[in-house]
């Protein structure tokens, strides 16, 4: 359930000053019952069977400032949040019976825009904020979840939201080539680990206790000729991760990874046009894991009909189905080596036809966007 209230005024001349008050409540009512099998029989499985409840308050308010002078832009602003919560849990074994929650969580933001000349072409831009991020309600449920006899998906219900300083400088010019340089450091960062039980291994999240990211990126969009538009970009980022997961496992790694993307748009004449484009991203690192290079290219063709009214489309994605997610991660004990391919190769066909006037539609947010994203809605 949520409740939002906003309210926007001018004082002080041109200061815009926009205030804010929200309320959320989340409840969540787990039961995990489990069966062996004995023949017809089905035994019930105590050691995995168990009752999760969890609720959650969140109270906030924020205020912004922001007003434009001659060249310079600014914004600032302030969230207040206080978080309440309460978490009990029956039959799971490490987890204790009750945890009870309640914190309060400054959020500043800095935002900048200096354009120079008597054009607005060209800027420099910089943003500095706080940022919180929850865990999603099905990481903290710690019924177990089986893909086969070896394999298994846990959630983790001492699991605490991150925090992150975010820090970010551009520079745009004309409006068509732009770079920057970011910085992020997170702390208590939810990620998804894994740990051996037996002969088996589970999947879980857990906080790390240090993940700091910092890089430079670059976007352009080029004009290669009348009938050939490109769209460019490009980051190269260094991530390193520094922490204790479960006790007793000490995870200490940094590495430098890019990312590649392109668009393509290509006219051929007035009712025909097409757009390639793809994406690559080269070895990385998360957490435990490393993830080999993966790539894919996607195309798709346009073609205009009846007088400009219709419209057909025929595209594919992933066309050579090279978007396989492999990885490579060393834990306390095994090696794991894991390959997922899914259902990312694609062709789509599109039949559209325009009659009538357009008109726009007002969206109206309820603020409770944020809570539908945790519960997978």
């Amino acid at each position: 359930y949520s409740s939002k209230l906003d309210f926007s005024n001018k004082i002080f001349g041109d200061w815009v000053l926009e205030t804010g008050l929200q309320t959320i409540f989340s409840f969540r009512n787990n039961i995990g019952e489990y069966y062996n099998k004995d023949g017809n029989l089905d035994i019930p499985n105590a050691l995995l069977s168990n009752t999760f409840k969890f609720q959650e308050n969140i109270n906030a308010g924020y205020i912004n400032a922001k007003k434009s002078f001659n060249h310079l832009s600014v914004q600032t602003g302030l969230r207040v949040e206080n978080t309440m919560g309460d978490v009990r849990s029956t039959g799971t074994v490490s987890i204790p019976s009750t945890l009870n929650l309640n914190y309060i969580n400054l959020f500043p933001t800095l935002y900048l825009s200096y354009k120079f000349g008597g054009n607005s072409l060209n800027s420099l831009n910089f943003s500095a904020g706080k940022r919180i991020s929850r865990p999603n309600y099905q990481d903290l449920n710690p019924s177990m979840f089986f893909f086969d006899r070896n394999t298994s998906n846990r959630g983790n219900p001492l699991l605490t939201p991150d925090y992150s300083a975010n820090f970010d400088l551009s520079y745009n010019y004309r409006g068509k080539l732009s770079i920057g340089f970011m910085y992020n450091h997170t702390r208590d960062k939810i990620a998804s680990v894994y740990y051996q039980k037996g002969e088996a291994f589970v999947l879980t999240s857990a906080n790390i206790d240090r993940v700091l990211n910092y890089g430079v990126r670059g976007n352009g969009s080029f004009t290669i000729g009348r009938w050939w538009t490109s769209n460019l970009y490009g980051e190269l980022v260094n991530a390193s991760y520094k922490g204790i997961i479960f006790n007793d496992e000490h995870l200490e790694r940094s590495f430098t990874a890019f990312n590649l993307s392109g668009q393509n748009q290509i006219r051929f004449n007035q009712s025909l046009n097409a757009e390639i484009g793809g994406q690559f991203r080269s070895r990385r690192i998360a957490a435990q894991g490393t993830f080999k290079p993966i790539g894919q290219l996607n195309m798709t063709f346009q073609k205009k009909l009846l007088k400009g009214n219709g419209t057909i489309a025929i595209g594919a994605r992933d066309i050579f189905h090279s978007w396989i997610v492999r990885r490579e991660m060393s834990i306390k004990n095994a090696d794991v080596v894991s390959s997922n391919t899914n259902d990312t190769q694609q062709i789509h066909v599109s039949l559209s036809y325009r009659f009538g006037k357009a008109f726009n539609s007002r969206v109206r947010k309820t603020g409770i966007q944020t809570e539908a994203g945790r519960a997978g809605v």
